[in-house]
């Protein structure tokens, strides 16, 4: 009996991947692919990105819950059962008034300034995932009214790697402190072919005032299809280990951003990318 279960599994290789593998396509309302979307469990560190065609597989987890979401469209949940194998999800795009996201006309500046987490110090590392959004607050203390045209970052071993970058801008939500609604809808990925040891991300052109309460700034790999990666292809945050306060959130899957605490061995004090912005006023 025991052999001929055996030769049952290995007669039919595709009968247990069947059964533990959902797989499924995203699509917008005239029914094009939606590309790198965030597929995540709500109650599992399972997660998964949308190809450049709108696919993904994800391991199948019957009695939980996915969200499945893309900037600038209405997050979905859904449900999954026994019987869910397969999914086209649709999501429907996300409309914010212009006065929400504070993107207008420009006005007239004379000077700029640096704010943010640089620091000569250079011994704390941030490991980036494609599960998890990392994301730097970086506060508005002197209550500068301005513009947000640029964003620095540092990365080690950057040349390694085969990972897209996601950058986001998120504003503070003033219910829960944690990152709110992102001001990037567009043109926020970055190519591997463009990553630098000191990088400079431009985002003049849209417009956007750095709000009174500051600003979160999030970094998330996407995968490319057809490329191998690993742990030694990932790309880390350069930083410091001593910054008073946690300024370092989390987010899987754009399901829930949390405050990360990673206190430094060394310092007991925080460590923090070396993140910056640079503000015309």
């Amino acid at each position: 009996m025991i052999r001929f279960i055996a030769l049952i599994f290995f007669s039919f290789p595709g009968f247990l991947i069947a059964q533990t593998l959902l797989s499924g396509r995203i699509v917008d309302a005239k029914q094009k692919p939606i590309a790198f979307a965030a597929i995540g469990y709500y109650h599992s560190r399972i997660g998964d990105n949308s190809d450049s065609i709108g696919v993904f597989h994800i391991k199948k987890i019957a009695g939980d819950s996915i969200k499945v979401s893309a900037l600038g469209y209405q997050p979905v949940t859904i449900g999954i059962t026994e019987i869910t194998n397969q999914l086209q999800v649709e999501l429907k795009e996300a409309y914010t008034s212009l006065d929400a996201v504070s993107v207008r006309s420009r006005r007239k500046t004379t000077g700029t300034i640096l704010l943010g987490h640089l620091n000569s110090r250079e011994n704390f590392l941030v490991n980036l995932e494609d599960n998890i959004q990392k994301g730097i607050y970086i506060p508005n203390e002197k209550k500068i009214s301005g513009y947000i045209d640029e964003i620095g970052f540092k990365l080690e071993n950057p040349r390694k790697t085969n990972y897209l970058l996601r950058i986001g801008l998120f504003y503070k939500n003033p219910k829960n402190q944690l990152p709110g609604e992102d001001l990037l809808f567009e043109d926020n990925i970055v190519p591997s072919s463009q990553l630098k040891r000191n990088n400079i991300f431009s985002i003049r052109a849209k417009n956007i005032e750095y709000p009174e309460e500051g600003v979160f700034v999030s970094f998330e790999l996407l995968p490319q299809t057809g490329f191998i990666n690993d742990f030694k292809t990932i790309p880390r945050l350069v930083g410091n280990a001593y910054a008073e306060k946690p300024y370092l959130y989390l987010n899987y899957k754009e399901i829930e951003w949390v405050v990360d605490y990673p206190r430094s061995p060394m310092t007991n004090l925080y460590g923090v990318p070396n993140i910056s912005i640079t503000i015309s006023y």
